[in-house]
């Protein structure tokens, strides 16, 4: 035993040259041997030979020692390699998720009892099927982009699959490159989203319907209105005699309020869009650049400018007439933001996952107080507006899987229209 309350540190000295000479004079031995028994891990663990040879230990007795320690550190790391692996194959074996190795080519390489329980297949037929054989065939013209996009720097979507009884229904899936056996493959995680979708589906029919008993409200009182006007004035021209220039002013003003309570409806129409979208492959620079001179012609009467910026953008699926009506609005309510000398910029830009278009005002920017009413049906700071307007931008943006965001500060308003993909 050595002494206690002993400084020295074995795993800081391990092959005791400092001061074994003291300790073999105490404890009466020869010689102090230490082994190392790991070199890879960052705290020393020794294997103390204490011996009253005068000689100590013999090489060979060392070489037997650093292979008994070589032999215990690769049983360790054998040992948590192990245990790793059991946790992964418990997590492959009772995921709820289906787990799916792929080749480049699309076959199925193994699949654990989620996906057996899911497509209804057994694990021998799913390992003689390709991921096509799982796929709807509406979604069969993505899978090769798809499966080199996994390849390359893996790839998360949704897609339509089909079970053995020919069931149809909605995953996501997550698929990225892994490496087994020095073979790169794919694993593909695929989550049955059945539930969710049936809940997002709920979701939007509870807000469809709060939405419509919204606008209910607002068209009921926008309308009415109008008929009320005109229902008086037919009253006081039917009780009343009446000139004929009275009579003409009062026709007037009994027009003003009809054609108001149209507009209204030819908006709503807008906003519903019945008639449905024409899409066409389009270069939106194309598209701004057919409507510059209306803008210009506009701003110019107001006494203000139109700058265009246009990076170079690939096509993107577009309804024509649509689009157009989105970019006059914005660029009409930017116009009216402003006074006279002020400017609007529109700008193309191409980012990693989405074209953008942003229309840009230099005016006193948008009070705080209102901003997050903007949007919402009939709410308009105009003496003349219906409050449709932004309300219909919004609409145009999500039937072309487009996201239109706005900030502004007191040196003016940005919009943005994210056209994704």
């Amino acid at each position: 035993m050595l002494e206690k309350n002993q400084k020295h540190n074995i795993s800081a000295d391990f092959m005791f040259d400092s001061w074994k000479k003291e300790y073999t004079h105490k404890l009466k031995f020869h010689e102090f041997s230490s082994i190392q028994a790991s070199q890879t891990s960052k705290e020393t663990s020794d294997l103390l030979n204490l011996s009253d040879e005068v000689n100590g230990i013999s090489g060979k007795r060392i070489r037997v020692h650093e292979n008994l320690a070589a032999q215990a550190s690769n049983a360790l790391k054998g040992a948590k390699r192990r245990r790793r692996l059991a946790n992964y194959r418990m997590l492959f074996e009772h995921s709820c998720d289906s787990f799916l190795f792929i080749d480049l080519k699309g076959h199925i390489l193994e699949a654990n009892l989620a996906a057996m329980k899911v497509y209804g297949y057994t694990h021998e037929e799913l390992c003689t099927m390709k991921i096509q054989d799982l796929r709807a065939e509406k979604t069969m013209d993505l899978i090769d982009m798809q499966l080199q996009a996994a390849y390359n720097s893996g790839i998360i979507f949704e897609t339509c699959h089909v079970r053995k009884d020919g069931e149809h229904f909605p995953v996501e899936v997550s698929s990225h490159q892994v490496v087994v056996k020095l073979e790169k493959i794919l694993l593909s995680v695929v989550r049955d989203i059945t539930e969710r979708k049936h809940l997002e589906k709920e979701l939007v029919k509870t807000e469809s319907i709060n939405a419509i008993g919204k606008v209910a409200s607002g068209l009921a009182h926008e309308i009415r209105n109008p008929i009320t006007s005109v229902h008086g004035f037919l009253q006081l021209a039917a009780s009343q005699r009446m000139d004929q220039i009275r009579f003409a002013e009062n026709c007037n003003l009994m027009l003003q309020d009809l054609e108001r309570a149209n507009s209204v409806i030819t908006e709503l129409i807008l906003v519903s869009n019945e008639k449905g979208m024409e899409l066409k492959f389009w270069n939106l620079n194309q598209l701004l650049f057919s409507l510059l001179p209306t803008i210009q012609t506009i701003a110019k009467s107001q006494d203000k400018t139109v700058e265009i910026f246009l990076e170079e953008t690939r096509g993107i699926s577009l309804d024509a007439i649509e689009i157009k009506k989105l970019v006059l609005n914005l660029v009409n309510n930017a116009l009216e933001s402003m006074l006279p000398g002020g400017k609007v910029t529109l700008r193309t830009q191409m980012m990693e996952d989405a074209l953008v278009l942003s229309i840009t005002d230099n005016g006193s920017g948008i009070n705080p107080e209102i901003q997050d009413k903007l949007g919402i049906p009939f709410f308009t700071t105009k003496d003349t507006g219906t409050g449709l307007g932004l309300v219909i931008c919004n609409s145009i943006a999500t039937r072309h899987n487009a996201t239109l965001s706005i900030e502004s500060n007191q040196f003016g308003t940005t919009v943005q229209i994210r056209f994704k993909g």
